[in-house]
């Protein structure tokens, strides 16, 4: 077929098809449009974990127990005590006040040492003070400090040889004595160690019913009271618990009655029994 008719042939076979093509196009739905790719998480590794050491135990201190008996002079060991000893214990007969209730301890030259005045004084033992004098006859400036028996070692208690405790003696010395008004107070099922410290170079600074531990600086050597050089006069006794004496003196006008009466219940009335005071130390040695 030639001609128009064949042009026009040409054109409606060309129209069908294309109106072919736009129906199928028509019927298949579009694709999804692909998303974008989810970027994949960036790996951290892992950090590496050093252990931790395990803790160093605590080393247990075992504390170094306090001593029952210390030195009562700086810088001298026990031992040393009997090498100074200028005027030992020499007891009198009871109710007298002399020769010597206590023990001297002074020297004029000890090793490298000139003099011994100054010399810090210690407590020998634990306890309270139980007196305390100020510049008086015959002691001059004293402390004196009470240590419970209970609160000592037993074994220590057991080498002082403690005299058994006995009834007041009548006083047969020609001191005079008056009656203590008010009378001492104390526990009379109980007994202590009374250490009197006498010549110190300082008025007393401790209090009444202070506590000192063993080896505590409480005063100096001194020249005080009855004392012709500096040394240090030691008496030890055993009497009740619990006794605070008032200020001590005699052989001097100006002491009170009071004074004299408590003077004399702790040198010449036998309710405080005198001990050697180095028995005290060679407990420790």
């Amino acid at each position: 077929m030639s001609g128009p008719l064949c042009t026009a042939a040409r054109i409606l076979t060309l129209g069908m098809i294309l109106a072919f093509l736009a129906a199928c196009s028509s019927a298949v739905p579009a694709a999804a449009p692909t998303p974008p790719p989810t970027p994949s998480p960036s790996h951290t590794p892992a950090p590496t974990l050093t252990p931790s050491p395990p803790p160093t135990p605590t080393p247990t201190i075992t504390p170094t127990p306090a001593p029952a008996v210390c030195s009562p002079l700086d810088t001298f060991a026990i031992p040393q005590l009997t090498e100074i000893v200028s005027n030992p214990f020499n007891p009198p007969d009871p109710g007298l006040d002399f020769p010597h209730h206590g023990a001297d301890y002074s020297f004029y030259r000890y090793g490298s040492r000139v003099g011994m005045l100054g010399l810090p004084v210690h407590a020998a033992l634990a306890g309270q003070v139980a007196g305390i004098s100020e510049n008086r006859m015959p002691f001059g400036n004293m402390i004196l400090i009470e240590t419970p028996l209970n609160t000592l070692p037993a074994d220590l208690v057991a080498r002082l040889l403690l005299p058994t405790a006995q009834p007041t003696l009548p006083y047969t010395s020609p001191l005079t004595c008056p009656p203590l008004d008010p009378p001492l107070s104390y526990s009379p099922d109980q007994r202590s160690l009374y250490l009197l410290y006498a010549h110190l170079q300082d008025p007393p600074e401790v209090q009444l019913g202070q506590a000192v531990t063993c080896g505590q600086p409480i005063n100096h050597v001194g020249n005080t009271g009855n004392s012709i050089n500096e040394h240090l006069h030691l008496e030890v006794r055993v009497g009740p618990s619990g006794v605070r004496f008032g200020s001590m003196a005699h052989y001097d006008a100006s002491a009170s009655p009071q004074e004299q009466a408590t003077y004399c219940t702790w040198r010449i009335s036998g309710l405080f029994q005198m001990i050697d005071p180095q028995r005290l130390f060679a407990s420790q040695n």
